[in-house]
């Protein structure tokens, strides 16, 4: 089941992104069950949310996503669209109750980018298209919001990257293989059709003429390109 958040009017004071009721709070109950199902190559539970945020997501200029996604997505303040400052405190927040956002984070995602590197396909990994969709968000995010800029954090944006960087080689991949596709459906449609003006070239054909030697026919008989 889903699990539902601690939901409280305003966060403290020293926590204006809300972490500590939010991701710290779910990671200290989910955190070694996403890690262990990463580490698997397979992920069965629900808590992508918590541990592999992502910015709010926005199509067309509008959010649109459940209730869920849109509590626990990293956004900069409160109705905003973007989450890089908000990502970049994510980085920095310092532990509590046991739970390091940035430690966590670092070391499920590199468990992810293991599994690619080894051809585990990010939907297979993540269990559907959704959420392989919500890995490739959540790096980019986090490649941005830790790039010396921002929280200059190098591990958590080379790990980022390199994720990204397998993502695009699955997606090149996968185009390479529509094409393909396409290719060889236009190939058989030719063939096909060539097939279908035969046959019907055949059926329609007149009956074969029994040919006789020119030579024997009267003049008046032959054809001009005979004369």
């Amino acid at each position: 089941a889903i699990a539902q958040p601690y939901r409280q009017a305003s966060p403290p004071r020293d926590d204006p992104f809300n972490f500590s009721n939010l991701h710290i709070r779910q990671q200290k109950r989910d955190y070694r069950m996403a890690l262990r199902e990463i580490q698997g190559g397979w992920k069965r539970s629900h808590w992508i949310w918590w541990i592999i945020p992502t910015p709010p997501n926005v199509e067309n200029g509008v959010e649109k996503a459940s209730m869920t996604n849109s509590m626990y997505a990293l956004r900069d303040r409160p109705g905003a669209l973007e989450g890089d400052l908000a990502a970049t405190a994510y980085l920095q927040f310092p532990e509590k109750d046991g739970v390091h956002l940035r430690s966590n984070y670092l070391q499920i995602m590199r468990a992810a980018l293991e599994h690619l590197r080894n051809g585990v396909h990010s939907v297979d990994l993540m269990g559907g298209s959704i959420d392989a969709s919500k890995l490739r968000k959540s790096a980019e995010l986090f490649e941005r919001a830790s790039r010396p800029a921002c929280a200059a954090d190098m591990e958590v944006n080379e790990v980022c990257r390199q994720i990204l960087a397998e993502l695009d080689q699955e997606d090149a991949a996968a185009e390479e293989e529509d094409v393909e596709e396409e290719d060889a459906s236009m190939r058989w449609s030719v063939i096909g059709g060539i097939t279908s003006k035969s046959s019907s070239a055949a059926s329609s054909a007149p009956a074969q003429r029994e040919y006789v030697d020119c030579d024997s026919l009267p003049d008046d008989h032959k054809s001009i390109e005979d004369r």
